[in-house]
């Protein structure tokens, strides 16, 4: 599924070529970006009413519909008439499918991290929660390795003309795929388990408001660092070295392809590390370490020094994969079983919506104004926002509901 998403940042550039004016290059990419953007207003109401099937009726409903509602926007956008045809026509249209494909991941990724987490033993919830955000990043892969190749073995002619499309097309069919997949999902025995004695939600939106309020402000902002962390260093930064510093490479996209590849490997092991009691000490360390880290890496960029930047790169990579691996047991232990699937969605998902979606505008709208440490700046605030939340939290607030 995150394939699909993935695509939509991948093209970015060549989108921002065919879905608007070409007088300026980097207006035109700010632009694309920005609808990249709004398209997240949409995904606190999914996760509300994506969230109130999870709670309510059950997990695997919920995460089927979700690819549904993913799918289809999804082939949509490759089927979409392009600005030389339509006129402004166009990047209305793609805004709109942008809305609705973020309205599904509302309740896809708040969900599939709950899933994985609820499905496993006590002693293995932390690694399997990490899976969540390792399948997400996996998706990613696939789609960088793909547009390398097609970048690399056809025209530009051809990528921007047909390429494009066929990579959306695909992303469609995999995700009917993914729903007849799902479809033989068991759900989850912590969900059966409250269903059984009927203790499930009748209202799970109003109880998360009514009963959880500061949890989920605690959520919102312990997901601020990993949420930023991964629009700014895997979306913004391919973008940030080509356009704003000019430092292009043919291998841009492939580099990122094979780092998010490097994240993803070693994400169950911090997973594992967070089940065997070093989950505070994971987070307060690498939270601490991306504040330490954030202006270096921008600083070798802007004065372009790009071994270095690559370096310290891997390292804030590695910082943020162990983010990545613990944030989904940090959150589901937050709330008890019977709201969590709301709880968890509203609070990752609107601080996905500022945190994450947000930055690689901000970011980018700041830098072409010579603010080149932009970047960073938003990186450090985000860990300072995140580390303050976490200190609050008592470990394993529901470890056993």
């Amino acid at each position: 599924m995150w394939y699909e998403f993935s695509l939509y940042v991948i093209y970015s550039s060549l989108l921002s070529h065919l879905f608007f004016p070409q007088s300026d290059t980097i207006a035109s990419l700010i632009n694309i970006m920005f609808i990249f953007a709004i398209g997240f207003i949409a995904r606190p109401l999914g996760t509300l009413l994506l969230g109130y099937i999870g709670d309510r009726l059950g997990r695997r409903k919920s995460l089927i519909l979700s690819i549904i509602l993913m799918t289809i926007p999804t082939f949509a956008i490759g089927l979409l008439p392009t600005y030389a045809a339509i006129g402004i026509a166009a990047p209305i249209f793609l805004a709109s499918l942008r809305l609705l494909q973020s309205f599904a991941t509302g309740g896809e990724f708040s969900g599939t991290m709950i899933y994985f987490y609820e499905i496993a033993p006590r002693h293995l919830r932390g690694f399997t929660g990490s899976l969540s955000f390792c399948s997400s990043q996996l998706g990613n892969v696939i789609a960088s390795f793909e547009f390398f190749l097609l970048e690399q073995h056809t025209s530009y002619r051809f990528l921007s003309a047909w390429g494009w499309r066929a990579s959306f097309i695909i992303g469609g069919l995999i995700g009917l795929l993914s729903w007849y997949l799902r479809h033989s999902l068991h759900e989850t025995p912590l969900f059966e388990a409250i269903k059984s004695e009927g203790k499930t939600s009748k209202n799970p939106v109003r109880e998360a408001f009514l009963n959880y309020k500061v949890p989920m402000l605690k959520a919102f902002c312990i997901s601020a660092l990993p949420a930023a962390g991964w629009f700014i260093i895997f979306i913004f930064s391919p973008l940030y070295l080509a356009h704003v510093l000019g430092i292009h490479t043919r291998y841009e996209i492939l580099i990122n392809g094979f780092l998010i590849l490097g994240s993803s490997l070693i994400m169950p092991f911090f997973g594992h590390l967070g089940d065997s009691g070093y989950k505070k000490i994971l987070y307060i360390f690498s939270a601490i370490g991306v504040m330490i880290l954030s202006l270096p890496l921008y600083f070798s960029a802007v004065h372009f020094s790009f071994t270095a930047f690559v370096i310290l790169e891997i390292a804030m990579i590695a910082l943020l994969t162990i983010q990545f691996a613990i944030i989904p047991s940090i959150l589901c232990e937050l709330f008890p079983i019977r709201n969590r699937y709301t709880c968890v969605g509203i609070g990752y998902n609107f601080c996905v919506v500022l945190f994450g979606g947000a930055s690689p505008v901000i970011a980018l709208a700041l830098t072409t104004d010579s603010y080149l440490l932009a970047p960073a700046f938003i990186l450090i605030f985000s860990a300072i926002v995140s580390l303050s939340a976490f200190t609050t939290v008592k470990e394993e607030a529901h470890p056993t509901h």
